[in-house]
């Protein structure tokens, strides 16, 4: 049975507070074949021993997104540069706010395809122009896109995590290794162990991240508050 086109969520790219405006949206005539997500530590802190001699994690990450779009005008003629144009311009830093604000900075970006929602600065781009009308015209472009989001300190998401979810950041963790992967794109979830809730009444009243040794042992050590608070 064919695949009605019309019904096929399209991804998009768009300035976050300018997301409810559709006609903002940047929309892929062709959603990415696959979306290459990454976490690392920032580099000023891995591989930092601590008193025991064990290696720390990072107290900070950065989160990074990398996928293709294609973007075609062979229906239309129209040279496809006029919308690929629109997505190169989020590398230019926008005008300060005001004139003593110094230089400006590019703007945020979020990339939002069905439940996958990630926001970033636009980091790469590269443009493969691969077909041409009889008159020179580019038609159909092929973007090479990666994104980059400095990420909180992880104690802080780590309990983030734990109070939004009602659930220990641990069962995110947990549900990738088992090949849940659309975990990876759950808005506020931090899928790394050391996150606990704490609960009052059968009510969320905070959470305890913890970071810095090994995840286990953040664990351990944010159960460890709970019980020494007596939750």
């Amino acid at each position: 049975m064919p695949i009605d086109a019309s019904a096929i969520t399209k991804a998009y790219l768009v300035k976050p507070e300018q997301e409810p405006d559709v006609s903002k949206r940047i929309v892929f005539d062709f959603n990415p074949g696959s979306l290459s997500y990454t976490l690392e530590a920032s580099a000023q802190q891995q591989n930092q021993p601590n008193k025991t001699g064990q290696t720390q994690h990072g107290a900070e990450f950065t989160a990074k997104l990398s996928f293709d779009a294609i973007f075609d005008n062979t229906d239309t003629g129209e040279d496809v540069r006029s919308t690929t144009s629109l997505i190169a311009a989020f590398l230019r830093p926008e005008a300060p706010a005001t004139a003593n604000s110094g230089a400006g900075s590019p703007p945020q970006v979020l990339m939002h395809w069905g439940a996958f929602r990630f926001k970033g600065l636009l980091t790469q781009y590269r443009e493969t122009l691969d077909f041409f009308s009889k008159e020179g015209v580019p038609l159909r472009s092929t973007l090479s896109l990666a994104m980059t989001e400095q990420g909180e300190p992880l104690p802080l998401d780590k309990a983030k995590t734990a109070a939004t979810f009602r659930r220990p950041s641990k069962a995110f963790e947990d549900g990738i290794a088992k090949g849940r992967v659309a975990l990876l794109g759950l808005s506020g979830a931090t899928p790394i162990e050391g996150g606990v809730p704490i609960m009052a009444g059968g009510k969320v009243i905070g959470a305890i991240g913890v970071s810095g040794a090994n995840s286990d042992q953040d664990a351990a050590a944010a159960a460890a508050g709970l019980k020494a608070a007596g939750l």
